[in-house]
């Protein structure tokens, strides 16, 4: 008999952290508490923006793909969180 997993808190979170293994561990963590389905992950502010930007754009993905909560690294190369919040 097979195990129902139950329906994750969030559809989709995103990950902004310019460390790879910083994002390895949230994403671990965030995957084996159920707390989201889907984790998007972007190693830069500006990456993070422009796929933001892109989802604006085609408003058939809009809706379903938007991210419920962001976890952003406030300490960040060029761009840092606190010029990506504004």
């Amino acid at each position: 008999m097979a195990v129902k997993k139950e329906k994750a808190k969030y559809d989709i979170v995103m990950l902004i952290d310019d460390n790879d293994i910083d994002n390895f561990i949230n994403e671990r963590m965030i995957q084996g508490c159920n707390f989201s389905d889907t984790t998007y992950i972007n190693t830069s502010t500006r990456s993070a923006i422009e796929f933001l930007k892109n989802l604006s754009v085609n408003k058939a993905l809009r809706k379903d793909h938007l991210p419920a909560i962001i976890f952003l690294d406030i300490n960040m190369p060029i761009l840092d969180g606190f010029q990506f919040i504004e």
